[in-house]
């Protein structure tokens, strides 16, 4: 859409930490803001020109001792070809997922959400796009 992108900025949740980048990027610098959010600067492999494409792929390790529920990406650009996924470490697993769609990073309420599968130990879902949304998975116990 335009000359020079070169961050993708991961807001995550206080929890993660580790982020590692498998390709595309490097992380870069890290930037905390309100209600517990952190952003990482993922730095492109090389900054693009307008109508260009790049892939990455990023893992997030979260506390082991979490007792979180849910995990959310915001996109405030378009962002093409996403899949998320969400792999539960041990053997606990939980008993229910669902995919959701919030207004905002911090809303409390979803906009639509519906069952999806638990794949043995992971949640997942490819999106053809996403854009000025925020998406993710809940899951119970």
């Amino acid at each position: 859409m335009e000359d020079g992108v070169d961050v993708y900025i991961f807001n995550h949740e206080p929890y993660a930490v580790e982020i590692d980048v498998e390709y595309g990027g490097n992380v870069g610098r890290t930037h905390r803001y309100g209600g517990g959010l952190t952003a990482v600067e993922i730095e492109l492999t090389a900054p693009l020109r307008s109508g260009e494409i790049t892939s990455f792929e990023y893992r997030t390790v979260f506390q082991e001792d979490t007792t979180t529920d849910e995990v959310r990406r915001a996109a405030f650009a378009r962002a093409e070809h996403v899949d998320l996924a969400v792999q539960f470490a041990g053997s606990r697993r939980p008993r229910k997922a669902r995919w959701c769609v919030w207004d905002d990073h911090l809303a409390e309420r979803t906009l639509r959400e519906f069952p999806i599968s638990v794949q043995g130990s992971y949640i997942r879902r490819h999106l053809p796009f996403i854009e000025q949304t925020v998406v993710g998975f809940r899951w119970i116990w």
